[in-house]
């Protein structure tokens, strides 16, 4: 879950970008180093509380790590340790729980620390202030390892306050973090010498304005969805745990997208009604995600240097489901319009402002008005007004799309409302299984020669493949848009394969198709014997990722 909020951008060689990390009692201290960081003329680190870290994420975010081990009833998360034990970044490691690291790996660095020495030590300082220090052990060095503070006692005796080895630094100490005392000054001494040597964060996002400008000016938008299903992550009787949009277990996801080649992750709000004639929509406790999962998404997102884009959805409850009924079906009150159309409307503008506002707060980079409603596609003053509303109403200044099933991609007449057309392409390559390559890049030809003219008309649209996929079972390419194209579910990552070829040869014929979503990141990533969408961990992931990155 969410850390530190990386700072703003910089047209120049962009400033060391530092973590701090503290137990939750210790966020005071934290924020005091931070502040005394700042005032030696570096920038000021961020700081989050150890509970609050985000595995794998703020691991690629920042530049190097300073963890304040104050409270020894406290240590931090095991995902944290596991990240500074793989870390390629200069850590500083004060106080507390340094054993945790492993006592093979700090003795392979030289150091090896045992119980805390008797007396009062103190810093070397001029200042008469707050100079003793709590020494938490006895700190040993030998090679590689060098001192680099030594602390003295009443005596004269000396004692090491802190070794540097590799990328790490270790201080066995306690100080007082007042500003200004002499503990203070050693330890943002300690940071400065730790951290000179960086040139610039792992990632900084530029400035919204410019995420914005940049993402109008792509030739080719690459994405990859991450759906989720769940409200929050919850443990279902039924499922067992499910992962929100709040779950750390995504953070995963983010990176093997990010590592594939992905610009742009895809996330979504699903809403429901009953039946495609109801006029009421609803958010269901269980499985409409909360604004707050979906401000750490998003959060994490940026951080890795991602774009988001935002999709509402309405979906009709299982329940109410007929044979055949999907959401490309509602028409609210029936098809004659009437109160029951209105009231729909309202209750949908409602659900989308306040998205709208979200992302608007979040800085969201593109955010779909609709998703699929192919019955009401008609309604062009209903999507102009939203579309307005969205921009003029609530003053988000990002991308605005809507995506739009594949079979009625060219009957939208509004599409001058909007700065891109998202198509869920899961238009049917084969009547058959098995095809062979050569067959689904003909069948695309003869798909886009229907298309295209609409296409170039609009030379002002961005239109993408915002949503297209392929489960790896049999039947794949002859229907795409479903998870379980085989009625026995059987393995088959060949058509997987052939389809993501064929899609590969596709666009590179096709400049005019602006970018592609695909279609999914899933829990079954890491598993080459699933059945569904994910193409990661399969055949058809290198395909997917020269189609990511072209």
């Amino acid at each position: 879950m969410g850390g530190g909020i990386p700072g703003p951008a910089s047209s120049e060689t962009p400033d060391p970008h530092i973590l701090i990390v503290v137990p939750s009692r210790g966020m005071e201290a934290g924020s005091a180093l931070a502040d005394a960081i700042a005032a030696a003329g570096q920038p000021r680190p961020a700081v989050v509380a150890a509970q609050d870290y985000a595995p794998l994420i703020d691991m690629r975010a920042y530049d190097g790590f300073v963890f304040l081990g104050l409270d020894k009833r406290s240590p931090p998360k095991a995902d944290f340790v596991q990240d500074m034990r793989s870390l390629d970044k200069p850590l500083l490691w004060v106080g507390h729980h340094a054993g945790l690291l492993g006592e093979e790996t700090l003795a392979s660095l030289g150091l090896s620390l045992s119980g805390p020495p008797s007396g009062k030590y103190r810093v070397p300082s001029g200042r008469p202030a707050g100079a003793a220090v709590e020494l938490v052990g006895t700190l040993r060095v030998s090679q590689p390892a060098t001192a680099s503070l030594v602390l003295r006692d009443g005596d004269g005796e000396s004692a090491i306050g802190a070794a540097q080895s590799g990328g790490l630094t270790y201080a066995p100490i306690v100080p007082d973090f007042a500003p200004g005392t002499a503990g203070m000054d050693a330890l943002v001494q300690l940071a400065l010498d730790r951290f000179a040597t960086l040139s610039g964060p792992a990632r900084r996002q530029p400035a919204f304005p410019d995420r914005i400008a940049e993402a109008r000016a792509d030739d080719f938008a690459a994405a990859v969805h991450l759906p989720v299903y769940v409200s929050e992550s919850h443990i279902s009787e039924i499922h067992g745990p499910l992962d929100g949009y709040d779950s750390d277990n995504l953070h995963s996801h983010l990176v093997r997208l990010r590592d594939a080649g992905a610009e742009w992750v895809v996330i979504q709000r699903i809403f429901y009604q009953n039946g495609v004639f109801a006029t009421e929509i609803f958010r269901d406790p269980q499985r409409t995600a909360t604004l707050e999962s979906l401000a750490n998404i998003v959060s994490d997102a940026h951080k890795l240097g991602l774009k988001v884009r935002l999709v509402p959805v309405v979906n009709l409850t299982e329940k109410s489901l007929r044979p055949g009924d999907w959401r490309g079906m509602i028409e609210p009150g029936g098809p004659s319009t009437g109160e029951g159309r209105h009231l729909w409307w309202a209750r949908y503008r409602e659900i989308l402002l306040e998205d709208a506002a979200f992302a608007r707060d979040h800085e969201v980079e593109a955010l779909d008005i609709g998703a699929e409603m192919s019955a009401l596609l008609g309604e062009a003053d209903q999507w102009r007004s939203l579309a307005a509303d969205v921009r003029d109403g609530v003053g988000y200044r990002g991308l605005i799309g809507y995506q739009v099933n594949f079979d009625v991609m060219t009957d939208i007449s509004w599409d001058d409302a909007i700065d891109y057309l998202a198509v869920a392409a899961y238009w049917p390559l084969s009547e058959t299984p098995f095809p062979e390559v050569a067959d689904l890049v003909a069948a695309w030809d003869e798909i886009w020669a229907e298309v295209a003219p609409w296409v170039r008309e609009r030379p002002e649209l961005r239109v993408e493949f915002g949503e297209i996929g392929y489960a790896a079972q049999p039947y794949a390419s002859v229907y795409p848009y479903t998870a379980a194209p085989d009625e026995q579910g059987r393995l088959d990552v060949t058509e997987q394969l052939s389809c993501y070829l064929a899609l590969e040869q596709h666009l590179a014929r096709h400049p005019e198709i602006r970018g592609v979503g695909i279609f999914a990141s899933t829990r079954n990533d890491v598993d080459p014997a699933s059945t569904g969408y994910s193409p990661f961990a399969k055949p058809a992931a290198a395909v997917v990722r020269r189609i990511l990155t072209r």
